[in-house]
């Protein structure tokens, strides 16, 4: 197997004829990185430049017979994913100093009106009365 042509998205390979190989020793012995061939991953492998026909291992090669290697762009991860930080503790400058209002103390002004207005209504009526 002798290495004739090299593009960015083709490699040519020169077959000896009587030369036995099945794809994947074609493909093992393709080093894209010591070609110069960076970003790219080997496709297939096809009996013409065209692409049109996939090389056939099957047959005998009877011919000293180019196989072409198509090359596409690797695929590209998006981006990393992002590792979650743990929930960190607020230091004390963080810390909000503001009280927390809830249900309950709603509750608890909710009786505090409640009562100062009876006492007020009560007042009143004893004033009138």
């Amino acid at each position: 197997m002798v290495l004739k042509e090299i593009s960015h998205t083709t490699i040519e390979l020169l077959i000896d004829k009587g030369t036995t190989l099945t794809s994947d020793e074609v493909v093992a012995k393709i080093d894209l990185d010591a070609l110069g061939v960076t970003g790219y991953v080997i496709e297939g492998l096809y009996s013409d430049a065209e692409y049109a026909t996939a090389f056939d291992f099957s047959k005998a090669v009877d011919a000293n017979t180019n196989i072409y290697v198509k090359l596409v762009e690797e695929e590209k991860d998006p981006q990393p994913p992002v590792e979650e930080l743990p929930e960190q503790e607020p230091s004390d400058e963080e810390k909000d100093e503001t009280p927390a209002t809830g249900v309950a103390n709603y509750i608890g002004i909710a009786i505090a009106v409640i009562a100062v207005s009876s006492i007020v209504i009560i007042s009143l009526k004893k004033k009138n009365a």
